[in-house]
C-alpha cells in the first residue's frame, strides 16, 4: 500500500483514499485506518463483516463454536486471559478517536 501511495502522482490517484474489506481484509483495512495512520490515512473505511473486536470473537465462539475459538486463540497466541495485549493491539476497535476515519 505505501508503494501505492508513494507513486499516486505517477498513477494519476487522489491523495483521499477509502479503504475496504471484507472479514479478514476488513480487519486489516481497519488495523490500517486506525492503528498504523503514519503514511496513510483514509478519509473512510468500508467494514464488510471483519472483527473489530479480537476478545469478543473469541468469547462469542467459545461458547457458541468452540473449534472456531480454538483457530483463534491459535491466530491470537493464547486467549483473552492469557495474552490481552496481543488482542488489544489486534483490536482495531481499541484504536479509534475522534480523529479516526469515517466507519
Amino acid at each position: 500500500m505505501k508503494y501505492i501511495y508513494d507513486r499516486r502522482q505517477t498513477f494519476g490517484l487522489s491523495d483521499k483514499w477509502v479503504m475496504a474489506g471484507a472479514s479478514a481484509g476488513a480487519h486489516l483495512a481497519m488495523l490500517q485506518a486506525y492503528k498504523n495512520t503514519q503514511t496513510i490515512t483514509p478519509k473512510a473505511v468500508v467494514n464488510f463483516f471483519g472483527p473489530v473486536d479480537m476478545a469478543a470473537l473469541y468469547n462469542f465462539y467459545v461458547s457458541t463454536d468452540p473449534g472456531t475459538a480454538f483457530l483463534v486463540s491459535f491466530l491470537m497466541g493464547g486467549t483473552p486471559a492469557s495474552n490481552a495485549s496481543m488482542y488489544q493491539s489486534g483490536s482495531p476497535i481499541h484504536f479509534v478517536s475522534a480523529q479516526s476515519p469515517r466507519l
